[in-house]
């Protein structure tokens, strides 16, 4: 057996899925077990934990809120959208597209202030909404590099990028592959592993290791489960019905847990990591470098 470091496991275990039968999982017995599997705040490895609770409700308020701004200010410019969900994860171009939608559209941009305040591109970058005390969050120290993004939750701050950009995939997905239906058959598939791990491979380096590996954990859950993804896409932000499905797909999805007896992770934001790694399997197995339609 060979050590994998740290931040290959994901990608390695993408791999090693794909020699797996479709019905390598027993789903009664992770029906059974889904009560073990502890949907809640998370971060692996991430130092001073904040309170578990006051996370999960700070992330489903800030899921709730990301939605809402979809549904007000609709969806961004074509060029903006094609940055958003196709450019490298993570880089200027992704930050910047999304800084600039919120920008235009920030009377519908759920904020204390009347401005937005922060120079560009804060809201693309990470845009930490607020500490456990409720208060703005600055800017990071270094002022924000504009070609990587912050960790989901870490210092007791929430990044509402992430759940803006969950927002816009769903959208996406909803918008450009409304009738979309995988199955493992799909997914296992090797040259559609061989692209999506490719892909990941050439374009996720500029995650934060936090980040990245909160989603290629997703990634890999939505490979074994991409039916149930899809399903996690159209249930209610917040609602019993996706944190039940949530917590399904990660009991459903052992090999993804490794040794891990109980897994804690935040709805909200498995949702939103989940949202983009099922638009990158849905790429992979079309064999396309996008949904979106050409511009004109």
């Amino acid at each position: 057996m060979h050590r994998v470091p740290k931040g290959c496991l994901g990608i390695a275990l993408l791999a090693s899925l794909s020699a797996l039968p479709a019905a390598a999982q027993d789903f009664r017995a992770a029906e059974e077990q889904v009560e073990d599997i502890v949907v809640t705040a998370e971060e692996l490895n991430v130092v001073n934990r904040p309170p578990v609770g006051a996370v999960v409700q700070l992330n489903r308020r800030v899921s709730l809120q990301a939605r809402e701004f979809i549904d007000c200010a609709g969806a961004p410019a074509l060029r903006h959208l094609r940055g958003i969900v196709d450019a490298q994860p993570a880089s200027s171009a992704t930050i910047l597209a999304l800084d600039s939608h919120i920008r235009r559209n920030r009377p519908c941009y759920h904020t204390s202030s009347t401005t937005l305040p922060h120079p560009v591109p804060f809201y693309g970058q990470c845009n930490p909404i607020a500490d456990l005390t409720g208060s703005i969050a600055a800017p990071p120290p270094d002022g924000g590099s504009s070609n990587r993004i912050f960790n989901a939750s870490i210092e007791n701050q929430i990044c509402r990028a992430v759940h803006d950009r969950g927002a816009i995939f769903e959208y996406v997905l909803h918008t450009y592959a409304p009738d979309l239906s995988l199955s493992r058959a799909d997914t296992l598939v090797p040259e559609a592993l061989a692209r999506f791990t490719a892909n990941e491979r050439e374009n996720g380096t500029l995650r934060r290791q936090q980040q990245r590996r909160l989603y290629l954990f997703a990634a890999c859950v939505v490979q074994l489960q991409p039916g149930a993804a899809i399903l996690l896409t159209r249930t209610e932000p917040g609602s019993a019905a996706e944190n039940r499905l949530a917590s399904l797909m990660i009991a459903r999805s052992q090999p993804c847990r490794g040794r891990a007896e109980t897994v804690t992770i935040d709805t909200s934001q498995f949702r939103a990591n989940s949202a983009e790694a099922l638009y990158r399997w849905t790429l992979a197995v079309r064999n396309v470098d996008s949904l979106l339609p050409p511009e004109d």
